[in-house]
């Protein structure tokens, strides 16, 4: 426990620690302090000519940004420089880029652009076509630097349509140009040497100079356009970044991972949350203060937008569950009922809209064909809703019972010729116990097409009984016998008085039929069976003291010879004597 308290206090502090540095380091990408003179001024890209005098004109503010960071490594320094960075990148068509990368691409584009107009030789601008050189309706139009391939056009759609950039070909190129052009000798003064090799080793104002000088010199060797020592650093911060994801999810997991509570939803959900607070950390660390320039920087933003999207939508859907799970743990919604089960399927539903929605949203940041994919997905989903044709209907089976209401977990019903208490209400199939203890699984598709007697839904238990009684039962033996059972029934508060039937109702070949009609107020079929029980005992009491007992099942047979039919008067015969058997 110890060890885990440490663990996570060190964990604490970490991420606190670079949240700040982060704070800080994004602050330093605002314009803070007071600008300089004409630093708000917009770039004049009218024309070809417009664009490359207000790219060259904006070399000395570059240079005199670099000389003072330089001298003095500071947050201000840094922001000088992305003043200048943010208005000369306006001169590159960047529509080419995804949005995760376009920082970084944008600001390696420019330094390269920077050096190679110092090392090429450029016409007049004079000699630079202007505005009315070219027809407003006409063909797009360009103009390339003589003797390379770098061009300035007029960008035909968006929200620049109509100016004249550094094309987005030419941007994409700009790598192959540089490295076919960096051993040419600068044709104009460069104070501060390459402006690439500048990129490349320089750091924020949290590294100190000294402090890289005094690294071993291989550690200072190029590889992939960043220095050796940065992608080192690199591979520990991710180590350890890893590391504290790994320990922080096993620490938050719940005991065990089939524990849907709200606290245990709530637990998972720091992780990805974590996750989220720590790539909103480095990002801006990994940019600003260790600079990483080329592949490494591709690399690193794609992993870390990768991961910012998988913490985002793993945070959606948790949190989608973490609701429902809250609304679930209410008294009247029992755990294995279709209505909590339902709400999950509404839960996960929108959990995985929303988390679709953050891979979508993520995938377009890092330059992913979204709609492409979205219609793949929308052919794969139809193809897949016709191979499951059946799980389809057992789901809508589902929705029926949801909106019928038919039964809930607990209930005793019958389904079809079959009775059980409903155990369970799924979204594919429900299961029922029988009262031999065996447990049926019906699929709810199956169980929304049967007719279902729901038994526990009774308000009241009905007592319904017909007896007879032998035919020598007298007038006054029925009416008194018909009298005290319905005293009996008004008697006993178990019973409904309305109604509470008692009533002679037919005369049958053997016997005369009675019969009872009540309700007993109790929707328990236990109680119920205890009350019928009594009842029926005191009604038996009662038919053997007035009546004598009951009638069973009797035929009367006339014998001819029982009779002289000489000596009867038609007027009036004999009453023959009955022979019972």
């Amino acid at each position: 426990m110890t060890l885990n308290i440490s663990a996570s206090r060190i964990l604490v502090v970490g991420c606190t620690l670079l949240i700040l540095v982060a704070m800080d380091t994004a602050s330093g990408q605002d314009n803070g302090g007071r600008p300089e003179h004409l630093t708000l001024a917009p770039l004049d890209t009218s024309s070809p000519r417009a664009t490359l005098r207000s790219f060259l004109s904006v070399l000395p503010e570059f240079e005199q940004a670099v000389i003072a960071y330089r001298a003095a490594p500071s947050r201000q320094g840094v922001e000088r420089m992305l003043r200048v960075r943010d208005r000369a990148v306006r001169v590159l068509d960047l529509s080419a880029i995804p949005p995760a990368l376009l920082a970084k691409r944008g600001t390696e584009a420019l330094y390269m652009l920077f050096e190679l107009v110092a090392r090429i030789d450029l016409p007049n601008l004079e000699a630079v076509p202007d505005a009315t050189a070219f027809a407003k309706d006409g063909p797009r139009p360009h103009w390339t630097i003589p003797n390379t391939e770098i061009t300035i056009a007029r960008v035909k759609e968006g929200p620049r349509a109509g100016e004249y950039l550094f094309s987005a070909e030419t941007v994409a190129r700009l790598d192959e140009f540089y490295r076919t052009a960096r051993d040419l000798p600068f044709v104009r003064p460069m104070p501060i040497g390459s402006p690439r090799l500048f990129a490349i080793e320089a750091t924020g104002w949290f590294i100190p100079p000294a402090l890289v000088a005094a690294l071993p010199s291989w550690s200072r060797a190029v590889v992939f356009d960043t220095p050796l020592w940065k992608l080192l650093a690199v591979l520990l911060i991710a180590l350890l970044s890893t590391l504290a994801i790994v320990f922080l999810q096993r620490w938050m997991r719940p005991r065990g991972w089939e524990d849907h509570s709200p606290a245990a939803y709530a637990r998972r959900l720091v992780v990805p949350c974590a996750l989220f607070l720590l790539v909103l950390g480095l990002r801006p660390f990994l940019d600003i203060q260790l600079n990483l320039q080329g592949d490494a920087a591709d690399t690193m933003a794609l992993v870390l937008s990768i991961a910012r999207t998988l913490a985002m939508a793993w945070a959606a859907y948790l949190t989608a569950m973490l609701i429902v799970e809250w609304v679930v743990r209410s008294p009247t919604i029992p755990d294995q009922s279709l209505d909590a089960n339902l709400l999950r399927l509404v839960a996960r539903a929108s959990g995985l809209a929303g988390a679709t929605a953050m891979v979508a949203y993520g995938a377009n940041d890092v330059g992913l064909p979204v709609v492409g994919i979205v219609a793949g997905l929308g052919v794969g989903g139809l193809a897949v809703a016709l191979a499951a044709q059946t799980t389809l209907s057992n789901l809508l089976g589902s929705l029926n019972l949801f909106a019928d209401r038919p039964m809930r977990v607990g209930d005793f019903c019958q389904y079809g010729d079959k009775f059980g208490t409903i155990e369970h209400i799924g979204l594919r199939s429900s299961r029922i116990r029988a009262s031999d203890r065996t447990v049926t699984t019906v699929p709810n598709g199956e169980l929304a097409q049967r007719a279902i007697t729901n038994y526990s839904q009774r308000d009241r238990m009905l007592f319904q009984k017909r007896f007879d009684l032998r035919h020598e039962t007298t007038a006054d033996q029925l009416r008194v016998l018909l009298i005290g059972l319905r005293e009996l029934l008004l008697a006993d508060a178990r019973v409904s008085r309305e109604p509470a039937r008692v009533r002679l109702v037919d005369f049958g070949s053997s016997s005369i039929q009675i019969e009872i009609f009540a309700y007993v107020t109790t929707s328990n079929w236990n109680e119920s069976l205890g009350v019928r029980e009594e009842l029926l005992l005191r009604i038996r009491d009662m038919v053997t003291e007035i009546a004598g007992g009951f009638a069973f099942p009797s035929q009367t047979i006339y014998r001819p010879r029982d009779l002289d039919l000489d000596a009867v008067d038609p007027r009036h015969p004999p009453v023959p004597h009955p022979l019972r058997r």
